[in-house]
């Protein structure tokens, strides 16, 4: 589709922008700082990259991925949090900045989700990678994890 985008930007229009990056734990300033990166710049990059497209269009939507835990505080997750209510404070600039054109902007917080980023975070070792999703899946109604393929769906509801 990269083609496709190039080829019709001058006169493109965008009705689904979706930004969705996640990293966690960090340590040190350093890993703070590609935390914040991941999860809040390259969100916003990609929306300012296509706010043109968005602009002309009629019906345009931004769905961006934020974390309860932006919401929620949870000890050592101060990082991730942060960034997350960063992307949930951005979006509610975004709809004061674009009121009155047509484009809807929305934050989803799809939950715990099954990516390699969760699932590392137990370890190398699949028990312990298992157990985590297993104890995950306890505190969700479900009774299960999310999968990646599910947000699509969600999102563009």
């Amino acid at each position: 589709w990269r083609t496709e985008i190039r080829r019709d930007w001058v006169r493109a229009e965008l009705q689904l922008a979706r930004g969705n990056a996640g990293a966690a734990l960090y340590e040190h300033a350093k890993e703070l700082a590609a935390v914040l990166t991941l999860n809040v710049s390259a969100q916003v990059a990609l929306i300012q990259a296509f706010d043109p497209m968005l602009r002309r269009s009629d019906a345009g939507k931004v769905i961006g991925i934020t974390s309860s835990v932006g919401r929620k505080p949870r000890a050592y997750w101060g990082a991730y949090g942060a960034s997350k209510a960063a992307v949930r404070a951005f979006a509610r600039n975004w709809i004061l900045e674009l009121q009155g054109r047509g484009i809807r902007i929305n934050t989803l917080s799809p939950g715990a989700t099954r990516t390699p980023g969760l699932v590392e975070l137990a370890g190398p070792d699949a028990a312990q990678q298992q157990g985590l999703l297993d104890h995950l899946a306890s505190q969700i109604p479900l009774g299960r994890v999310g999968e990646p393929e599910e947000i699509p769906s969600t999102a563009s509801s």
